[in-house]
């Protein structure tokens, strides 16, 4: 509900304050005083485009403020999924700086016209010559006929279904492509995986390989020094081996004389049994070594083999090169899986899509039925509205496509006067026209629903004061359960208000400036009064004025 309305410094406005009641409230005024003006400055709090030629005083900056109350609406999610904070009590401010800067806010926080947009159009609907675009969107015009039939159950349990098939084509979608790639790269990475296959990953150590190969490319110079070293261990009377055990004897003969010198002998007979060793050693070594060229070969072979598939890889060990082959095997299993996973999810869907064809053909039975409902009380009400030759059509058609509202499209055609052709909505000019039918789609939808506050413009184009007091009646029946402002000019509406505003113009400084104030009482009496007769405001005018306003 939209408590309250602030506006500084916009086009004839410098400042008006104007607090809204819960029920239908009237807004009257002299031609040019404004009250359109101030449906302009809502429309900026609805996201509208802004430039500084709406500036009141082109020096200072146009603040509009909206203040509403939420707790009618569910519209946490809303708050939650743009990171905003809910309160009950939310204002939405819309600035137009000097420069041509304008900025919104949510309760202070700064969002884009998108967001906002998207929140103002829950909170308030405008319906006025230019603003009938709710009346030509199909949805809102398939949402009458379920608020007809009582949809909303079984319309949520169809979009959770949608929604859910939605999700499942989506994946299969992806999964046909992911299918798709991995047939076209198929044969490329098997390729790939046989190829790397062909190595002996068993036995595939390439720091022994590599050893080895340099033994073999080696040999002769390694027996050559291998066999010096054996020579100058053991093989030599001055070798080290001799030295050792020459002094060793040495030392043991000096024992008994200095128990000391035992120590270093056994250290002594433990290096002679080193160099022992290593000699021996270096001469199984030397016997072994001998240069095999098939073997040198073979491991050329594998080494540039592995060096190739290293480089083509892009990796620089074994272990790196065994994970790509790892993954390059998975993408040839999945070729194969994908296969079974499309053809689960395929079932899956087709079980979906059964259901969803039931939900969407309960839909469409049960709007079918009240398609007659809507034409015979639309019809009833637009000509006690001064339509009485008006005709409206709903022409509700199944399609093959899936939608979030049913597979149903409807067309509304509408003639106002007898003889006249129907035409779909959007092709009629007369705005006054439209707006009554607006308000007869209102009312039938308020007996079920909730909705945001309606703000009515121009409703009384074209009627006389007989139609104008009945048209009065339903915005007062639909203003007892919702929020509902009308700007009119005509008594027999105006009467109708629990609240009532007039806007005005006052001349100073010379700039014009509109003001607003709440008429009540004998004030309230005179501008219906002058409504009736014009400025020369008459004793009967004003009797009649009280009578309108006791019935």
């Amino acid at each position: 509900m939209l408590q309250k309305l602030t506006v500084k410094n916009y086009a004839i406005i410098r400042e008006i304050d104007i607090p809204f009641s819960s029920s239908l409230t009237i807004i009257t005024g002299e031609t040019g005083a404004g009250k359109s003006i101030l449906l302009g400055a809502l429309s900026l709090v609805l996201g509208d485009r802004a430039n500084t030629n709406s500036l009141f005083d082109k020096e200072r900056k146009c603040v509009i403020e909206a203040e509403f109350d939420l707790q009618a609406y569910t519209l946490q999610s809303f708050f939650e999924t743009h990171e905003l904070d809910y309160d009950d009590l939310t204002i939405i401010r819309r600035e137009i700086t000097p420069s041509g800067k304008s900025r919104a806010f949510i309760n202070d926080t700064p969002v884009n016209l998108t967001v906002l947009r998207e929140l103002s159009a829950q909170l308030i609907n405008v319906h006025s010559q230019h603003q009938t675009l709710e009346l030509n969107d199909k949805t809102f015009q398939l949402s009458v006929l379920d608020h007809l039939a009582d949809n909303g159950q079984l319309l949520e349990q169809y979009k959770r279904k949608y929604d859910h098939y939605r999700q499942q084509e989506k994946k299969l979608r992806e999964l046909r492509e992911q299918n798709r790639k991995a047939r076209q790269d198929f044969d490329y990475y098997q390729f790939q995986l046989n190829e790397l296959d062909e190595l002996p990953w068993e036995e595939l150590n390439q720091e022994e390989l590599e050893n080895e190969l340099s033994i073999l490319n080696n040999a002769e110079e390694i027996k050559s020094n291998l066999a010096s070293v054996t020579q100058l261990l053991s093989n030599e009377d001055t070798s080290a081996g001799n030295r050792l055990r020459e002094a060793s004897t040495l030392l043991s003969d000096l024992i008994h004389y200095n128990r000391d010198l035992e120590d270093f002998h056994q250290r002594l007979e433990s290096s002679l049994i080193e160099v022992e060793d290593i000699a021996s050693e270096m001469e199984r070594i030397q016997d072994q070594t001998d240069y095999d060229p098939q073997r040198a070969e073979q491991l050329n072979e594998r080494l540039n083999e592995l060096y190739r598939l290293e480089k083509k890889h892009g990796v620089n060990t074994v272990e790196e090169l065994r994970s790509i082959r790892d993954e390059i095997e998975k993408k040839v299993r999945q070729a194969d899986t994908l296969g079974e996973e499309i053809e689960r999810l395929q079932e899956e869907l087709n079980a979906t899509k059964e259901e969803l064809s039931e939900l969407a053909q309960k839909l469409h039975t049960s709007r079918q039925k009240q398609v007659p409902v809507l034409q015979e009380k639309v019809q009833k009400m637009v000509a006690d509205m001064g339509m009485p030759h008006a005709k409206l059509e709903a022409d509700l058609e199944k399609t093959e496509a899936f939608g979030r509202q049913g597979i149903d499209q409807v067309t509304y055609r509408f003639a106002a006067n007898k003889g006249s052709e129907l035409q779909e909505l959007r092709k009629i000019a007369s705005g006054g026209e439209l707006s009554r039918l607006m308000l007869s789609l209102k009312s039938l939808i308020a007996e079920s629903a909730s909705m945001p506050t309606l703000i009515f413009d121009e409703i009384d184009t074209g009627i006389s004061g007989d139609i104008a007091g009945k048209v009065g009646n339903i915005l007062a029946r639909l203003g007892q359960s919702h929020q509902v402002i009308c700007i009119t000019h005509m008594p027999q509406i105006a009467v109708k208000g629990d609240t009532h505003f007039y806007v005005y113009k006052e001349t100073s400084d010379e700039k014009t400036n509109a003001s607003i104030r709440k008429l009540e009482g004998d004030e309230r009496i005179k501008e219906v009064a002058k409504m009736l007769s014009g400025d020369n405001v008459s004793d009967a005018a004003l009797q009649n004025a009280r009578e309108l306003l006791l019935n």
